[in-house]
């Protein structure tokens, strides 16, 4: 009982010497939790995360008894595979619901959760070394609350490397060489950036004992992760090294040198059972030179006279601060970088630079973090130059926060403090303008690129207050209007199908006055087909149909409301015994206006096929100036023989229209194959007018 008491009275003093940091921890603790469980990675953006589905593919490769670094290589290194393998494997105990992807994910995310709470822990207790308790409750609380973090929680792996990197720091902070070498050493089993702290550690950690607790404990981290793969599959691991030696550069001022603009480049999953794969590339993929050698040579030169120089490696803040900057300079020179290694950086600046200084960094990172992924490779995905401006500026911030880390290690460098005073607002200053020059292009960018993907577009194009698009589907007015004028879409008020009013009525009170509209129905929505019949009997009684056919899921039906024309007699036989007995043509045009042609049919047998009338507007040198096509709203099939058949279509004519004679040309032809049907004299077309403006 009294070591229980002695346990309790432990835990009231550790309470009540950080009970702020402690309700914080359970209040993130819990959000986490839940967050795993019903926050979307991506948002509104994406399905899914970026990795994902890519995570989920390796995983399921377990499902043929294929597990990493024994049957095929990664190019992370075996932790986080392994990890993915466990949560995947723990998903398939229970049923999926409504994506697979849901139990396997959440999975994950809850095994990565406590180093999402212990770098929360690491953050406030390196703090508290570094500074002071209040500094170090502000950190936790900052990180806490910060975007990014809880970000890439949801939807990388990165979360894991963080706490091994917090790990080496904290190490160095408080004078624990070991944990400082475990952090490495782990952490080099999840990536390769906790070797930053490598450098520091060694300086730090200079007298022989404590400098070899930091080898030892490094070592046997790295035996831990690598040695029993190393023994049953060696070609595997040493395929990982191959492969981070080898990459191509991605989303880096270097891999635009390189003129490559995506992802980072790796084998498909279908070669990784082969290690030769480690180096492959696409057989398309072309990259500039770049003369490698010498800038590893030069930042080779520029890490090791950093290292060098004369500064208290026995002051945690400065050995600390030289792992920010050596993480920095890492970043400025790596091949390539991906979004969501903005945590680092937010982390390094929360910790390393205290007040509101670390706070602005952090924030600006964490609006990188969403520029790079998911707005340039999701929302803004066809326009290239939005990633270039996002990877130039994302580089320059990354080069001042070097240079404040920098500052920070040597304090007695003048010039290097009288820079770095300003940077900040040089920085938001930076941002803003960019911000302001940017954001109209921009928007104006993204709107060309979605018209562009937009089925409708060429409905778009003919859009005005003057000639209007119908429709009884909110879903169809929100693709227009963000490329249309607001008042050339036209919403008949109804809830899902059920009319709000009259139709008739708004009808003659909305559609009047104009020479043509559209009709657009997406008939992916069946309940919409009674009032949209009922639009489309209106229409067909006060006009006749110029255009119709299909725009994705878009029925679009194109209307003129014009006069009736006086009718005269033509006689014209085309073959199957089908002849054209009258004609309504108008006997002059109007430049931009429209008329509906109406014309009289008499079958004397049965039609083999339904054809498509076709009406060619013709300037003097042979070239269609406006043209109509209809299927006819009663088959040619269904005509019967003997039967008059009258078709209305109409016809809308350009705005320019130069004063010479046009002729009106009309025929059929089968859709499938565009054959027309000839004349009984040969002709594939018949002239029923000729028109003046």
């Amino acid at each position: 009982m009294l070591l229980i008491h002695n346990v309790l009275d432990k835990f009231k003093a550790i309470y009540r010497s950080h009970s702020p940091f402690i309700q914080l921890l359970v209040l993130f603790t819990a959000f986490r939790a839940l967050a795993a469980l019903f926050l979307v990675p991506g948002g509104f953006l994406t399905d899914a995360g970026p990795d994902q589905l890519y995570h989920r593919d390796l995983a399921r490769l377990s499902l043929g008894g294929q597990y990493p670094y024994l049957n095929y290589w990664v190019e992370y290194p075996p932790i986080f595979p392994w990890l993915n393998v466990l949560a995947y494997r723990l998903s398939l105990a229970l049923p999926p619901y409504h994506d697979s992807l849901f139990w396997y994910n959440a999975i994950l995310r809850e095994l990565m959760l406590p180093f999402d709470v212990g770098s929360l822990c690491l953050i406030y207790a390196t703090a508290d070394s570094l500074f002071h308790r209040e500094a170090a409750l502000q950190a936790a609380q900052r990180f806490a609350l910060l975007f990014v973090p809880l970000f890439v929680f949801l939807s990388w792996f990165d979360t894991l490397v963080l706490f091994f990197l917090l790990l080496s720091l904290y190490g160095l902070a408080r004078s624990r060489p070991a944990l400082a070498g475990i952090g490495i050493g782990l952490g080099f089993g999840v990536k390769l950036f906790p070797l930053v702290a490598l450098p520091a550690a060694v300086r730090a950690f200079r007298e022989p004992r404590r400098l070899l607790a930091v080898g030892l404990a490094a070592a046997v981290g790295l035996v831990l992760v690598f040695a029993p793969f190393l023994i049953l599959a060696p070609d595997y691991t040493a395929a990982l090294f191959r492969a981070l030696s080898g990459i191509a550069g991605w989303e880096t001022i270097w891999a635009m040198l390189q003129n490559n603009w995506g992802y980072g480049i790796v084998a498909p999953i279908a070669l990784r059972h082969d290690p030769t794969s480690a180096t492959w590339l696409p057989p398309d993929l072309t990259l500039e030179p770049l003369p490698w050698g010498w800038i590893t040579l030069g930042f080779a030169a520029l890490g090791l006279y950093l290292w060098t120089r004369r500064i208290d490696w026995g002051n945690p803040r400065q050995s600390t601060a030289f792992v920010g900057l050596t993480f920095g300079v890492m970043l400025l020179y790596a091949k390539g970088y991906s979004p969501q290694w903005a945590l680092y950086l937010a982390a390094l600046s929360l910790l390393l630079l205290p007040r509101l200084r670390g706070l602005f960094y952090a924030l600006l990172f964490s609006a990188l973090i969403v520029l790079e992924w998911p707005i340039a490779f999701v929302l803004l995905e066809g326009i290239p130059g939005f990633l270039t401006g996002v990877i130039l500026f994302r580089t320059a911030a990354t080069l001042v926060l070097t240079l404040e880390f920098a500052a920070l290690v040597y304090p007695d460098a003048a010039l290097l403090h009288r820079i770095t005073n300003r940077l900040p607002m040089v920085a938001l200053a930076a941002s803003l303008l960019t911000t302001a020059v940017a954001i109209g292009p921009t928007l104006t960018a993204y709107r060309r690129v979605q018209l562009a993907g937009e089925p409708m577009a060429p409905i778009v194009e003919t859009l005005s207050s003057a000639a209007p698009a119908l429709t009884t589907q909110p879903t169809v007015a929100e693709r227009l209007l963000p490329y249309a004028p607001a008042d050339s879409v036209l919403v008949l008020p109804n809830h899902q199908g059920n009319a709000l009013v009259d139709v008739e009525e708004w009808l003659s009170d909305t559609a009047t006055g104009y020479s043509h509209v559209w009709l657009l129905e997406d008939r992916a929505s069946p309940s919409y087909a009674d009032v949209n019949a009922a639009i489309r009997g209106w229409l067909a009684s006060h006009g006749c149909i110029a255009w119709q056919g299909w725009y994705g899921s878009i029925w679009a039906e194109r209307y003129v409301f014009a006069p009736p024309l006086a009718e005269r007699d033509v006689h014209a036989d085309f073959e199957n015994g089908l002849e054209l007995a009258a004609a309504a043509p108008p006997t002059a045009l109007t430049p931009g206006g429209a008329f509906c042609l109406t014309l009289t049919w008499q079958p004397a047998e049965a039609l083999p096929a339904d054809y498509t009338l076709f009406v060619h507007v013709i300037n003097p040198e042979g070239q269609i100036v406006a043209q109509s096509d209809y299927s006819p709203t009663l088959p040619t099939t269904t005509w019967t023989p003997g039967q008059t058949v009258q078709t209305t279509q109409g016809i809308i004519l350009p705005d320019m229209l130069p004063s010479e004679p046009y002729t009106l040309q009309i025929g059929l032809y089968t859709p499938g194959d565009l054959a027309r049907l000839p004349l009984q004299n040969g002709e594939t077309s018949l002239t029923v007018s000729v028109m003046q403006p």
